[in-house]
Parts: C-alpha cells; structure tokens; sequence
C-alpha cells in the first residue's frame, strides 16, 4: 500500500477548501495566455480556480462537476472532478491515441462524448474518432477508432441516452459522412444518411450537406443546413438556401433555441465570422445586429440563456482579443461578459 505523505495531505485538504467554493458554480474557462482553470456564476462573477491544471474545462449540466484535459503529451487524460469534494476521476485515451478539445457532456450529466486521434510516431495524424466515457467512473466505450476514420462532428439526444455522429474513411472528400445514432454501449440504432456536424434539438436534428462548386478557376466546398426528425421515417429536408459565394462558407448552427424553433450560428471563411440566426421551420438566415443596426462580426454565439432570451457570443477569435459578450437573442445592445478567457462553457439554466 502506498503511504500518503504531508504533502499530499496537504494537497487533499487544499481541495476540499477550494470545492466549498466551487461547489456552486455555473459556468467554467480557461484564462487567456495559461492553463489556469477557473469557475464562477452565472454573471461570470466570483470567479474561483479549479484548483486544477490543464485545458478545455466543461461545467457539467447539472453543475456538480468538470471535465478537462490533463495528463501528458504521451499520456493525455480527460480528468472529472466533482467540484463538492475535489474528488477526480480520470478517463485515458487508448494507447497510441490522443484526445480532441472538443468534449461534450451528455444532459443528464452521466456520461462525455470524447474525440480522439491516432498518429504516426513521427506525428502525422492518420485518422479521428469518439469515444463515450463514464463520468462516474472513467470507464471508455469505444464508437468509432479513430485509425483510418475522420470525425464529421457528434451530438447528444436530449435524453442522453443516445449520441448522433457522423465519420468517414480518412482522407476522403470532406463531405462523404455518414450520421448514425448509438446508444452507450456503442450499439447501432439507426443510420440517418450523408451529413455533417449534427446537432440534435428538442425535436430534429440539423446538419450539413455539402455542395461543390467552382470559383475563379477553384473548386471550393459551401454547405447548407438539412434537418431530420430521429424518431420519424428518416426523411431529410433541407432548410437553408443560402447563396454562398467564394471563400465565405455557411450557413453553419452552433445552437438550438429552447423551443426549438430557431438555429444560431453563422457564416464563416478565411479570417471571417459572421454570427446569425436561422428560423427552424423557413431556413431563413438573419445577422445578428447590434443596437445600432450594424451587423456583428467576429463573433461566434455559443450559448442561449434558459429562457431563451439572451445569446452568448465568443468574441475576438480572429483579431486575437479573446472575450465573452451577451445581447439580446433578437438583436440589441452587446454587453462585455468575460475578457481574456477561452473555452468558456455553461450550464443549460445559464441565466445571466
């Protein structure tokens, strides 16, 4: 048996003193220019560290714990800690795999979806796949290993019972996925066709469907967004119509709406970024406009408040003055929420 030294106990009781203070945090981020990781409230006020080291923290939907990569560049881990007691799980990557920044807690807050790459010795990647991992316990399940595959984006049902994701044979034409939906035990409940980046709502799951056209002599990729309803007959319809021109690429969805009647995101391109809306049922797309009328840039909403009122907004990616902002879900005045902070994540009743 392995004897705990003072430090460690030190360490120990450390954790227990900062979860009394975490213990009641909505949201979490990562410090901007560190690996600083950091909880707070709804209002990004009474910020407190983690207590922890590592990248890409994601708060838990019910608020009891936090998931972040740790581990080693040999060995990176996916660690969960209960914020009440400090307490940590630790989910490994198979051997000779890494693992993604892009996580994602099911609803019930049981169980993570958990990207993963394989390389070659010298570091060429040689494909992507995802991963279930128990929260409880660590425990992995693998979906899809990721040598020889590419990932095409995943998304939990509302239940959390089942996980919509999309792949195909690495090195393909970006576009040739497949969506299917399993269950946690990686068993196959349906195939729902070609399509990327699903994203499952209240009731149907939008996606991507690629088009290829040619522009000043280049043969470039746009996309528009379709719609499926999981339980149904598995009849695609699409919902934008979007002219895209050139190298501006869209339209894209982030986010549904509690009510499910509207789709956020945007269109996007080399060095752009142009956050808007997209009625669920017409596939009109709208950008989002300050209290002024001007059309935002730069920006990307990743978050809509319980209510559905307010948009989260992460700003300055691209001019590299990284920050969080709300406004209005319609349009309005855009309010400074958090500076300097990366991978900021929230709860589903975020309530600023």
């Amino acid at each position: 048996m392995k004897r705990r030294s003072i430090a460690g106990l030190v360490l120990a009781t450390t954790a227990l003193l900062v979860s009394a203070s975490t213990a009641g945090a909505t949201i979490a981020y990562q410090t901007a220019g560190g690996s600083r990781l950091m909880v707070a409230s709804d209002r990004a006020t009474g910020a407190t560290p983690l207590g922890a080291t590592g990248s890409s923290p994601l708060i838990s939907p019910d608020g009891t714990r936090v998931a972040y990569l740790g581990g080693t560049m040999a060995r990176p881990q996916l660690r969960i800690r209960t914020l009440a007691t400090g307490a940590e799980v630790v989910a490994a990557a198979t051997p000779g795999t890494s693992i993604g920044e892009s996580s994602e807690w099911a609803p019930d807050s049981a169980h993570l979806a958990m990207p993963t790459e394989s390389a070659t010795a010298d570091g060429y990647i040689t494909g992507a796949g995802l991963d279930i991992v128990d929260a409880a316990t660590g425990a992995v399940t693998v979906i899809s290993a990721p040598k020889g595959r590419d990932s095409c984006g995943y998304s939990w049902g509302p239940t959390g019972d089942r996980l919509a994701y999309s792949t195909q044979r690495y090195g393909a034409t970006f576009g040739a996925c497949s969506m299917r939906i399993v269950g946690l035990d990686g068993a196959l409940i349906a195939v729902l066709g070609t399509g990327s980046n699903p994203l499952w709502g209240p009731t149907r799951i939008a996606f991507q469907r690629y088009t290829t056209v040619l522009w000043r002599g280049m043969r470039l990729q746009h996309a528009q967004l379709w719609t499926i309803d999981p339980n149904g007959p598995g009849t695609p319809r699409q919902l934008t119509r979007y002219p895209s021109v050139g190298m501006i690429y869209g339209p894209f969805a982030t986010l549904w709406s509690p009510d499910g009647k509207t789709l956020y995101g945007g269109i996007g391109g080399e060095d752009v970024s142009l956050p808007g809306r997209i009625n669920a049922t017409t596939g009109r797309y709208t950008r989002l406009r300050d209290a002024d009328g001007k059309a935002l840039d730069d920006a990307s909403p990743i978050a809509v408040s319980a209510d559905g009122r307010t948009l989260l907004l992460a700003t300055g990616q691209i001019s590299g003055t990284p920050a969080y902002a709300t406004m209005p879900a319609g349009n309005g005045l855009v309010r400074g929420f958090l500076r300097r902070a990366y991978s900021l994540t929230v709860q589903p009743s975020w309530q600023p």
